[in-house]
């Protein structure tokens, strides 16, 4: 295995900080592929302001051609190359599961049709010991609540008071504490939680405020633990994930765009310009710039850039 090589093509999918390393023993005398993990693709954003509708777009379709572009470079250098095995994390979400099962399910057809054969998404059932392999819809709707017992039911992992003292005491923790209020104050705002509340009332906005703390430490309490589960499934392969990361391992975050690693494709939005350029970000902030939507699979894909 030419593994400067390898480390070559991984280096330029990534933020800068320090090379993946390779368990190289696992690798040695054995005809397997390199395995990547990265926990993404939950569901579409369900803000109207930010994307163009609920299932994979032109954003979605860039990444993972990325993905798979990525393998390929890695094959060339080392002939069993390398699977990008994507568990889905939507379960942790609190958000609709059948947009999220329609999504993922999307996702599929997707790398199908377009030959993407490096790149497999996981079921959550599957990582924590049920049934591998895609799910019907009826069964993953009926999956959620064995998926998320089996996530609370750990005792080793944070607690809302653990949670409370690194938001206080770790500035990379605070950082991204406050990147989930900001998503979550878009992604929720018009939707009845937001609207009724518990009582059936319109939340002051002081209550809306606590709700979505709330809800963002849950996320990140149930996202923590998805993660060590996933861990456990996956001991000996590199991790790759889309939040900010300091990059010394053993998680290292990919650059889902190339010139725009922290956007996720299921937050934003793809627009062409004139010149044929692609750029991305939330669809609002195209909004003073004229532009038609574009379609494909019978669906909004991305916006065009029109002559004002």
């Amino acid at each position: 295995m030419t593994s400067q090589k390898i480390f070559s093509k991984l280096s330029q999918h990534i933020s800068v900080g320090r090379l993946p390393t390779i368990n190289s023993k696992r690798y040695i005398g054995k005809v397997e592929p390199i395995e990547i993990v990265m926990i993404s693709f939950p569901l579409k954003s369900p803000s109207p302001s930010k994307v163009l509708g609920s299932l994979p777009d032109l954003a979605e379709e860039i990444v993972l051609s990325r993905l798979e572009d990525l393998a390929k470079a890695i094959e060339k250098h080392y002939s069993p190359g390398a699977i990008i095995k994507i568990p889905g994390s939507a379960e942790i979400l609190e958000q609709s599961y059948k947009l999220a099962f329609d999504y993922q399910r999307e996702l599929r057809r997707m790398c199908l049709e377009l030959e993407y054969s490096h790149v497999q998404f996981i079921e959550s059932l599957e990582i924590i010991g049920g049934k591998e392999g895609p799910l019907t819809e009826t069964e993953y709707l009926d999956s959620v609540t064995e998926v998320l017992n089996y996530i609370n039911s750990s005792q080793k992992l944070p607690t809302l008071e653990s949670i409370d003292k690194q938001i206080a005491t770790d500035s990379y923790f605070l950082s991204k504490y406050r990147g989930i209020l900001r998503f979550l104050e878009t992604d929720l705002s018009g939707t009845s939680m937001m609207t009724k509340g518990p009582s059936g009332n319109l939340p002051s906005k002081r209550k809306q405020d606590q709700m979505r703390r709330c809800i963002a430490k849950k996320m990140i309490i149930e996202s923590i633990k998805f993660s060590e589960i996933v861990t456990q499934k996956y001991p000996d392969v590199i991790r790759f994930r889309v939040h900010p990361n300091d990059n010394a391992g053993p998680k290292y975050t990919f650059n889902m765009f190339e010139t725009l690693s922290l956007r996720a494709p299921w937050h934003n939005t793809v627009r062409k310009d004139l010149q044929g350029q692609f750029t991305v970000g939330p669809l609002h902030s195209f909004a003073s710039q004229p532009h038609e939507v574009v379609y494909s699979y019978g669906r909004p894909y991305y916006i065009r850039a029109v002559w004002g």
